[in-house]
């Protein structure tokens, strides 16, 4: 038994929809003390994921604290990659001018950073600056899915939370190694029902996307393939206008369901293009069991971060206990005086005024009868009525409309893809979608699909190849988007 109550510790958390990896680390002048460990979780406490049961959460982290007579102190929670969204944004200096970057980012939202929740908290880090520009990497995350994290870790004695993704602690775990890495690189981390992809730039991510795949069959490994050279194109062609490439692609395994071997066997004959690495995870002092990848990242994760080594810092604004419930009481009295004071009355006046209503809406119908008996049937048109229709018969017939530009674009709508409307503007030549996913993933996917598949070869349209250039967008809400493409 190993006894931890007063020891200095730091405890690293990661959790998933089927489990929780941790990792505890203690500095003691006689032996430093480490402690890694894999948790099952039942179905339903997290899911996609986001907190569903917290009670659950609290006393399987309470039984496994008591069992090794652990206080907890400080805690370092590394977030689902699903749950943080990963903006490259370039911002200029004359649209700052007396704000902060925080303070522009704030004013931001809902304008040009969209997020599919309510309540948004952002940590940003700057990359790179010029005369006119600052380039900045914004992570964002649900605010309300950390309160409820929070909660239980502050129940379990928690006195201060760190954040970390995995892709940013396996990033740095790999480049402590002695294996080389290039200044830029690909990163894919392959789940058992998701892969999470992330190009790199010095240790910095300007591009993520989590994608659903289940399993690493044949089928699996040429979706994982199809979706590598395109991120690669997209990144090389569309983000940094062919100035630089993707080169180097590193693989982490966080499946369960395959060991390293079985890993590197399924993904061995795809991406013959690229440097591929398979990296792992484990460190020698611990014995490389396939069930303890959950911890593994944990453990990546606990490692020292470097000064020029990215690490996220989302900022709460969080109640005391005391307040909180000083809160409850004042809405509790709010509620019973409301009930007391303010229904019954209102109700009353309510039911009065209905009846009042009532009468009122009786007598105008009746009106109303009175005046459609009295009403001419008269249905005959006059002679400049039947001319309009004549014209407006003849613009119809003779109006042209590029239907199979619109029916090419339909083909390639599939999965939960659905197009809400459409409209054609034949003076200007574009067309205008409303399109609705699931995710911003599939959405993008759809315009790098539709411009792959018509987009105009050498500047000379054909039959096939019929759009002058890039579709343009603009969100009008969570997973809704506006799409123009022009035609030649």
């Amino acid at each position: 038994m190993i006894y931890l109550a007063r020891l200095r510790n730091e405890l690293s958390v990661f959790m998933t929809d089927d489990g929780i990896g941790l990792f505890y680390s203690a500095d003691d002048k006689k032996q430093p003390i480490k402690l890694k460990e894999t948790i099952e979780l039942v179905p339903g406490v997290i899911e996609n994921g986001a907190l569903v049961d917290p009670e659950v959460l609290y006393h399987l982290f309470r039984d496994w604290l008591k069992t090794h007579k652990f206080h907890l102190k400080k805690v370092r929670f590394v977030l689902n990659e699903e749950n943080v969204l990963v903006r490259e944004l370039r911002i200029e200096k004359q649209e700052l001018q007396k704000t902060t970057l925080s303070e522009y980012l704030e004013a931001q939202k809902g304008k040009t950073l969209h997020f599919p929740f309510a309540e948004a908290v952002i940590h940003h880090q700057i990359i790179g600056e010029d005369e006119n520009q600052i380039a900045v990497v914004a992570f964002i995350t649900n605010a309300s899915l950390l309160h409820d994290y929070l909660d239980v870790f502050e129940r379990l004695g928690s006195r201060s939370v760190s954040y970390d993704l995995p892709s940013l602690a396996l990033s740095r775990h790999y480049a402590s190694s002695k294996k080389a890495i290039s200044d830029n690189y690909m990163s894919v981390i392959v789940y058992d029902r998701h892969i999470s992809i992330h190009i790199f730039e010095k240790d910095a991510p300007v591009f993520a996307m989590i994608e659903e795949c289940d399993g690493l069959g044949p089928a699996a490994g040429q979706k994982i393939e199809d979706y590598v050279e395109r991120i690669a194109n997209y990144y090389r062609y569309n983000l940094r206008k062919g100035t630089t490439e993707v080169k180097k692609v590193v693989f982490f395994n966080l499946s369960k369901k395959h060991d390293d071997k079985s890993f590197k066997k399924a993904l061995s004959s795809i991406l013959t293009d690229f440097d591929v690495v398979y990296a792992e995870t484990t460190d020698s002092e611990f014995v490389s069991v396939e069930s303890e990848k959950l911890a593994d990242v944990a453990q990546a994760s606990a490692k020292k971060v470097e000064t020029n080594q990215m690490q996220l810092e989302f900022e709460l604004e969080r109640l005391r206990r005391g307040k909180l419930v000083a809160n409850y009481l004042l809405c509790l009295a709010l509620i019973v005086f409301s009930l007391v004071s303010l229904v019954y009355i209102p109700y009353r006046l309510l039911r009065e005024d209905l009846a009042t209503q009532e009468n009122a809406n009786a007598a105008l119908n009746e009106q109303l009868q009175t005046l459609l008996a009295a009403q001419d049937d008269d249905s005959d048109y006059t002679d400049e009525q039947r001319e309009y229709n004549q014209i407006y018969d003849f613009l119809i017939a003779s109006a042209v409309a590029p239907t199979s530009h619109i029916d090419d674009l339909i083909d390639l709508v599939d999965g939960s893809l659905e197009i809400k409307s459409y409209s054609i503007d034949t003076v200007n030549k574009q067309i205008t979608l409303i399109i609705q996913g699931t995710s911003e993933s599939e959405l993008y996917t759809y315009l790098l699909e539709i411009y792959e598949a018509y987009g105009i070869v050498d500047g000379v349209p054909t039959a096939d190849r019929w759009m002058t250039e890039e579709p343009s967008r603009r969100f009008m809400a969570n997973f809704m988007l506006e799409v123009k493409v022009v035609y030649a």
